[in-house]
């Protein structure tokens, strides 16, 4: 199992303008119909203002590498380039429970 825990660390006062474009464009539910995918849920941080947390649970390596070829996931570069100044990536392999 692949966990993969992204933090977007949004321009001022455009996280929720982020979510909303990510939303409107149904990236999460697209992500979420993928085979392999476990999970795939934003939350905002309750002690960061500007940082919008995607938490993704992937069932292998192979799935997380279908997932990066998704059409879908070329739409995702327009709009954090509209709301988004930094992105941080972590990758965690874990045994399921």
């Amino acid at each position: 199992m692949i966990i993969v825990l992204v933090e977007y660390f949004c321009k001022d006062n455009c996280r929720e303008d982020f979510l909303r474009a990510l939303k409107e464009q149904k990236i999460d539910a697209m992500c979420q119909a993928e085979a392999g995918n476990l999970k795939y849920d934003y939350s905002l941080s309750a002690d960061r203002e500007n940082v919008l947390i995607l938490n993704e649970i992937w069932k292998d390596a192979e799935a997380l590498n279908l997932h990066g070829s998704m059409p879908h996931m070329k739409l995702i570069p327009a709009i954090k380039e509209k709301y988004v100044e930094k992105t941080e990536i972590r990758k965690f392999e874990a045994a399921e429970l």
